[in-house]
């Protein structure tokens, strides 16, 4: 598990080009430094190798997965009538690199044990030095935004919300751990240990935290103790919560662009003191529906719309210079269409059938990646991460979706 666990811990951080203190020119900002790309390569490599090493029934794997494969085809494939098809094609291989770190978990012997090894390191290392460069090495664990008056905590992450999702992720997997199995005092300090460092890590500074990890986090740790609690009851509830997940993300989605009152985002907004216009998103979404609307019904192509200010000029319009839609439904939407977005669904539907069968044969395993999966499509109604690559959410969307019940040429169960 080491490769994929090393994937996992610089998707969840800065580059290394930042820890090494290489400077980048100006033609590699955009794709990261070579030092990056040579790691991902050799990350990429070992994964590939381990596969094949592997026993595994690969017709079988794909054909229980097929709709996974379809979704990274097509992104390939929308790379043809992309603008920047070579831009595009570097993003599409960089995600292919994290289709094969899931691979490679979901084809061990064990996959729920060695993702639950891996989710304890990489929180535990990870939030341990965070909060040390947030008190004494500020210049690499604080950030401040463009006005220059908000402080926000990133510690090894790129941003206050891409550290509010290592700690949501990190949360999650100690709710989960503590009430899957019994298990030694040793590890329950850890877990605690790792616990009291979410705590501190998503409540943020004075001035600044991640209101949606938070919130997700919230709502994440409420499933799981729901289905533990009433584990009989469990496929029900599940179709339940998808149903209300897609009832009210659907209907404040719509009041909050078409600016009607009533909405959930507003409701939420106005409860933990934030803009009910979610700071600037609202806007920003009407002008990212409008642009994709023109490009139907295949999108702009994968990974070929932002690319800074190149390919829109939306840092003209937004004086905080996003660097994605805040909205993941709506990038898939501008970049792979409607047949992207279409694709996408399916994908969610069929993962809730599985993981309701999975609750009969593997029931925590099966707890974890529907915690995983709504946690994934809350986070994407205000943040972005579909298809991003070795993006901590898009992996953790992947590990959620994953059909293991074939795999290495056997069924682990029926």
């Amino acid at each position: 598990m080491i490769i994929p666990l090393l994937w996992f811990m610089r998707a969840s951080s800065k580059s290394l080009a930042v820890w090494l203190n290489i400077e980048l020119p100006g033609d590699e900002n955009l794709e990261g430094s070579a030092v990056d790309r040579t790691f991902y390569m050799v990350l990429m490599s070992s994964g590939i190798l381990i596969l094949l090493i592997r026993r595994i029934e690969w017709y079988r794997l794909i054909k229980s997965n097929s709709v996974i494969f379809l979704f990274f085809t097509y992104m390939g494939i929308s790379i043809f009538w992309s603008e920047f098809p070579a831009i595009s094609f570097r993003r599409w291989m960089h995600t292919i690199g994290d289709l094969i770190m899931i691979l490679v978990i979901i084809t061990e012997y064990n996959p729920a044990d060695s993702l639950a090894k891996m989710l304890k390191i990489s929180s535990l290392l990870l939030l341990f030095i965070s909060i040390l460069l947030i008190k004494y090495v500020r210049y690499l664990g604080v950030q401040w935004d463009y006005s220059g008056q908000v402080e926000m905590w990133t510690g090894v992450a790129t941003h206050k919300n891409t550290l509010g999702q290592l700690s949501l992720f990190a949360g999650l997997y100690c709710m989960w751990d503590l009430l899957r199995k019994k298990s030694g005092l040793f590890h329950k300090v850890i877990i605690a240990f790792i616990f009291s460092m979410v705590v501190y890590t998503l409540n943020g500074s004075n001035d600044s935290l991640s209101a949606t990890s938070l919130i997700v986090f919230i709502v994440g740790s409420l499933v799981i103790l729901l289905l533990f609690s009433f584990r009989s009851n469990s496929r029900k509830m599940i179709t339940t919560m998808m149903v209300l997940f897609f009832l009210t993300g659907g209907f404040s989605f719509y009041s909050q662009i078409s600016e009607q009152s009533g909405g959930l985002f507003t409701l939420v907004a106005g409860s933990v003191g934030r803009d009910p216009n979610l700071t600037g998103r609202t806007d920003l979404w009407n002008e990212l529906i409008r642009i994709g609307s023109e490009n139907q019904p295949a999108g702009v192509g994968y990974g070929s719309f932002w690319i800074g200010d190149i390919s829109n000029n939306l840092w003209k319009k937004f004086i905080w210079r996003p660097e994605q839609g805040h909205n993941g439904y709506i990038d898939i939407y501008v970049e792979l269409g409607i047949l992207g977005l279409a694709i996408l669904f399916i994908l969610v539907f069929k993962a809730v059938k599985d993981i309701r069968n999975m609750l009969k044969y593997d029931f925590s395993y099966g707890v974890l990646r529907f915690t995983f999966l709504i946690v994934c499509l809350m986070h994407n109604l205000t943040e972005s991460s579909f298809g991003r690559p070795s993006h901590l959410m898009w992996l953790l969307f992947l590990l959620s979706v994953f059909n293991i019940s074939d795999y290495m040429g056997k069924k682990v169960a029926d």
